[in-house]
């Protein structure tokens, strides 16, 4: 390694008990990417990592966990386990009114359905065209 790459100084936060490479490498991604975007060598950034607390991490494994964070995206935000909506439902979109019959409903779908039957099959003869 020549002198230059050796007088840099790279560091990251250690790392969370029992964190993997690659969730760690997706929490610090813009670390990672500043980093190569200023022209550090991999080489630094593996010593970086392996300061950090993951020994024994060669610089190949450093640059795909680097590829795969940036491919797949950062790391996400905590799930939110409440099951109940956070918002009211959307403006502008009409619900059925509770007090409306349940029996004008049921006319309402066989009318349609009665209309979709006429204008599906063919005309007998005699009988106008109901699409003209």
């Amino acid at each position: 390694m020549d002198a230059a790459c050796e007088s840099i100084v790279f560091t990251l936060p250690t790392k969370v008990l029992g964190q993997r490479l690659h969730g760690y490498v997706r929490e610090h991604l813009s670390k990672f990417e500043q980093a190569l975007f200023s022209g550090l060598p991999y080489t630094v950034i593996t010593d970086a990592v392996r300061a950090a607390g993951f020994t024994g991490t060669s610089v190949h494994t450093v640059e795909q966990a680097v590829y795969r964070a940036r491919k797949y995206g950062r790391a996400k935000p905590a799930v939110n386990r409440d099951p109940r909506p956070r918002f009211g439902p959307p403006t502008g979109l009409t619900l059925p009114s509770p007090q409306a019959p349940r029996g004008s409903m049921n006319e309402d779908k066989a009318k349609i359905s009665r209309r979709l039957r006429e204008l599906s099959r063919a005309p007998r003869p005699g009988e106008p065209d109901p699409l003209n």
